[in-house]
């Protein structure tokens, strides 16, 4: 989706628009997207041939948006005739934001876009309808959020209103929910976003936008009273605006933000492209501030109670093209199910069930809770060698869905270049289990394999699987193509240096050198800590390495890579980049507001024996954890 700009963030989705004003769904988390409607299936909006311009017939428009009082047209008595638009101007003057219904997905959303202000009125759609709708406002709207099942909107005059659609009609109107607030301003210097706190309350967020700074007010509506009051403390509360629909959120359960601050981004779309512009023509850099740089505007957090703005260091520098945008991902999926994703091209596809595996069955048709039957487990992962485990095996094992990514896998790793319908998968469960499962696109399913010494990491090397077991030794897997399960051979010696308080990961050089990584887990450490042994395929043994030359490892929870830093410069020679990789511990951070500053993110000198954060990345949260991810960019 590259050359997309978001116009809309809601309910862990994004709406974005091409330069050809086509707009989109996509769940950056699990991949999915789909299209929204078109614009031109509003019936007096036109688009030639070759969808280049799009002619906005205005009398139908005006008649539709003041129901018939042409006189409301603020233009009155131009002639109403018609309205103009390249492709490529759409989302910068005609489309404003994107406001979708909780829990969105292409064949199931509702969606509210706002039009630019001059034209002032919005539109709907639906997944069942396929087209938008122009809806009929005097006053023109705002801003706009998606609350309690329904869409709320505040007119340019300070008026918030609920839009209710008629079943039969599929037509989208409004109706009055608060008095007008006293001090909303000119639109061209004030800019309203409406946000509904944790407990309900409406509020309005009013940013003027002067030329030097951003200064911001709040109102919150008082129902008992029905008037709006102005609010310069709003306890523990921060509100995050822009293109993204408003939100309002506790610090206490964020304390990552800061209370009392309105965190914002720079949402003008068109104003950003031509900053854009204007930065390539040649008069740029004489003199004009409003054309300056504008880093420091662009993303910031003000606090209600000082007055004052801030730069947010731990996001880094923000380009004025593509405009920022507030995302907050949305984990609803609980059932335990994997998918394949790829962020740069937006495919994505289904992994199997985890209930292909014969002795995991769900217990509920909506696959809310696992059972294993642990006897066939055991007798597959030892091959029938049952005193091998140390438990007891005539059991059953339960597991709640939403508990499977925390204590049953623990990682996938993927065969080189896969796609939805071509691809192999090694997942590692949890160390309790400590086998692995494979699964590959034409099978549908995953085969537990057996593991006696269990499999700790794994990566896609030369086309082969290959693991590191707990106890040190790498094997390559083979995948038999007549019964479809894939067998271990040893492929090294044991490593003499593992331990019980390292965890592994196995990487492979540029040339081939096959590597393993250890942590150390200690609990008393502050810091990680890491050493490195290589592979010398001639003596057939382990090697301690403090000096791995113009090279860099990648280690967490995605697949281990090893790269050259003489081309990638960005990255310290002779350095493990690390994350924390521990769902578990990151979940429990998470459930009792554990501190997050525990380095999760980080690089470690192997020469130097020194961690160091990573300034670029800013500071990343114990939930979800983070990962390493090299982008794919097909040809």
């Amino acid at each position: 989706m590259r050359d997309h700009v978001i116009i809309g963030s809601s309910g862990g989705w994004i709406a974005t628009a091409d330069e050809r004003g086509r707009m989109r769904l996509a769940n950056p988390v699990t991949g999915e997207q789909g299209d929204l409607p078109a614009i031109a299936t509003i019936p007096f909006l036109k688009a030639d041939q070759g969808g280049r311009y799009f002619v906005l017939i205005m009398e139908p428009f005006v008649q539709l948006r003041y129901r018939g009082e042409l006189e409301s047209w603020p233009l009155r008595p131009h002639p109403y005739g018609t309205f103009t638009l390249t492709d490529g101007d759409m989302r910068r003057w005609f489309y404003r934001k994107v406001v979708l219904s909780a829990s969105p997905r292409p064949g199931d959303y509702a969606a509210m876009l706002l039009l630019g202000n001059y034209f002032g009125t919005p539109a709907f759609a639906t997944a069942e309808d396929g087209r938008w709708r122009v809806a009929p406002s005097r006053d023109g709207v705002e801003d706009a959020i998606h609350h309690k099942g329904k869409f709320l909107s505040v007119t340019y005059t300070g008026t918030v209103e609920a839009w209710e659609r008629d079943g039969v009609h599929g037509e989208f109107t409004s109706k009055v929910v608060t008095p007008r607030m006293a001090n909303g301003g000119d639109h061209r210097h004030c800019s309203k976003y409406l946000a509904a706190a944790p407990d309900g309350r409406l509020m309005i967020v009013l940013k003027n936008a002067k030329r030097v700074k951003d200064l911001f007010e709040l109102q919150v509506f008082d129902k008992k009273i029905q008037r709006w009051e102005a609010a310069a403390d709003i306890g523990d509360l921060a509100i995050l605006v822009g293109v993204n629909s408003s939100v309002c959120v506790s610090t206490t359960k964020h304390p990552e933000l800061k209370a009392g601050c309105v965190y914002y981004t720079d949402d003008k779309i068109g104003k950003a492209s031509l900053r854009r512009g204007a930065r390539c023509s040649s008069w740029y850099h004489r003199g004009d501030e409003s054309h300056n740089d504008d880093s420091d505007r662009n993303v910031a957090m003000y606090s209600l109670k000082d007055g004052t703005a801030e730069s947010i260091p731990e996001l880094g520098e923000h380009l004025s093209w593509p405009p920022p945008a507030w995302f907050i991902p949305s984990f609803h999926d609980s059932r335990g199910w994997m998918r394949l994703a790829n962020p740069v091209t937006g495919e994505h596809g289904d992994l199997p069930a985890i209930t292909t595996i014969p002795f995991i069955n769900a217990t509920s048709p909506g696959g809310h809770h696992f059972i294993m039957d642990m006897e066939p487990f055991v007798h597959i992962r030892y091959r029938g060698e049952l005193e091998s485990w140390m438990y007891p095996y005539d059991t059953v094992t339960h597991i709640a869905a939403d508990d499977m990514w925390l204590s049953f896998y623990r990682k996938v790793v993927l065969s080189a270049s896969p796609r939805p319908g071509d691809y192999a998968a090694m997942l590692l469960l949890d160390d309790y289990f400590g086998t692995p499962a494979f699964a590959t696109a034409e099978d549908g399913r995953w085969r537990v394999a057996p593991s006696l010494d269990g499999v700790e990491d794994a990566i896609h090397h030369e086309g082969k699987f290959l693991s590191v077991t707990y106890t040190g030794i790498v094997e390559a897997w083979e995948h038999d193509g007549v019964s479809g399960e894939f067998t271990s051979n040893v492929v090294t010696t044991r490593m003499a240096d593992g331990g019980d308080d390292h965890r592994k990961y196995l990487a492979a050089a540029p040339d081939g050198r096959l590597m393993i990584v250890l942590k150390n887990t200690k609990r008393m450490k502050q810091q990680n800590h890491f050493k490195v042994q290589v592979f010398d395929e001639m003596t057939q043994r382990w090697e301690a390495a403090e000096d791995i030359g113009e090279i860099a490892i990648l280690v967490g929870v995605n697949s281990s890579l090893c790269v050259s830093t003489a081309k990638h410069p960005e990255i310290n020679a002779g350095c493990v980049y690390y994350t924390n990789d521990d769902m578990w511990e990151a979940s429990m951070r998470r459930d009792f507001w554990c501190s997050n500053r525990k380095p999760n993110v980080g690089a470690y000198s192997l020469k130097d024996g020194k961690a160091m954060s990573i300034p670029g990345l800013g500071e990343h949260l114990s939930w979800p954890p983070p990962a390493w991810f090299t982008p794919s960019f097909p040809r």
